[in-house]
């Protein structure tokens, strides 16, 4: 048994972490108190400890990586599961955070995310199953038909843009052509038909306003 400093109790050898330079070769304060302290201080000095972190990581790739490929699986697992116990606790917090990490730099993190999917898709297709039978709820599909008409009448230029934008893709011509597979040539002619539509519309538009 060995007494802890920190919460006053005494505890088994166990439950006290290594230090070499004492007598019994433990720890003065309990796993459980020191924990609490490093946590405290870990968001006291959010900042600080970030920036440290960050500098270790790219002064340490090669040992990182090696320590993450040599874990075993169940090691992996469990540490996947830790960091979903802790995202699920303080999920509006996480959520917040990762909001802004990504308003940051998008550009980055959409060429991630398409690396990943790119690398993983038999996941990324279960993962987006899963997210469509969450969210496809007549609940959740009344929100966002109303966040969509809300959004439209707010921004009548970007969706015309947007409008335009599939108008033009490859999947929406293969919608609208009344031939199983097309060729490239059959593509090319229906696109630039669209194309030209929306001109002259365009151009037609803005003769009736100078008309007007």
């Amino acid at each position: 048994m060995k007494y802890c400093y920190m919460c006053k109790a005494r505890k088994p050898l166990n439950d006290f972490g290594s230090n070499k330079s004492k007598i019994d070769k433990k720890a003065a304060e309990c796993k459980l108190c020191a924990a609490a302290r490093t946590k405290a201080y870990k968001k006291a000095n959010a900042d600080k400890v970030r920036e440290k972190d960050k500098i270790y990581r790219e002064a340490n790739k090669d040992k990182i990586k090696h320590y993450r490929d040599s874990m075993s699986k169940e090691k992996k697992e469990e540490r996947a599961y830790k960091a979903k116990k802790a995202r699920q606790a303080d999920k509006e917090n996480f959520n917040a955070k990762q909001r802004a990490k990504y308003a940051k730099d998008p550009e980055k993190y959409r060429k991630l995310a398409k690396k990943w999917i790119a690398n993983n898709p038999n996941k990324a297709k279960e993962i987006a199953k899963q997210s469509r039978e969450r969210n496809n709820t007549p609940e959740k599909l009344a929100i966002r038909a109303e966040r969509c008409k809300k959004w439209i009448k707010n921004n009548p230029e970007k969706r015309k843009v947007a409008c335009d934008k599939y108008k033009s893709s490859e999947a929406y011509i293969k919608k609208i052509i009344p031939v199983d597979n097309p060729t490239d040539e059959i593509l090319y002619m229906y696109k630039a038909h669209l194309i030209l539509q929306r001109e002259l519309r365009r151009i037609n538009n803005g003769n009736s306003k100078a008309v007007s």
